[in-house]
């Protein structure tokens, strides 16, 4: 993912896909947050194959490790 995640960006998704009001402070100590979550997910991602298991990119994030260094 390219693009930062901001603490505006938290506070419009928010607003418009969740029906959310939420603080700014709040979207500050998120968007740092949902950022490394998107990183993380991202990386795991490249690291699939079609016929993977579906458990193991599960098993990848919660461990924070790549697909593959089991």
């Amino acid at each position: 993912m390219t693009e930062n995640v901001t603490p505006k960006l938290i506070l419009r998704q928010a607003a418009e896909l969740q029906n959310l009001d939420i603080t700014e402070e709040r979207a500050g100590e998120l968007a740092p947050e949902v950022q490394s979550i998107n990183h993380d997910v991202s990386e795991a991602a490249f690291d699939l194959e079609f016929d993977d298991e579906p458990v193991g990119f599960f098993r990848a994030l919660r461990l924070q490790k790549p697909v593959g260094d089991e």
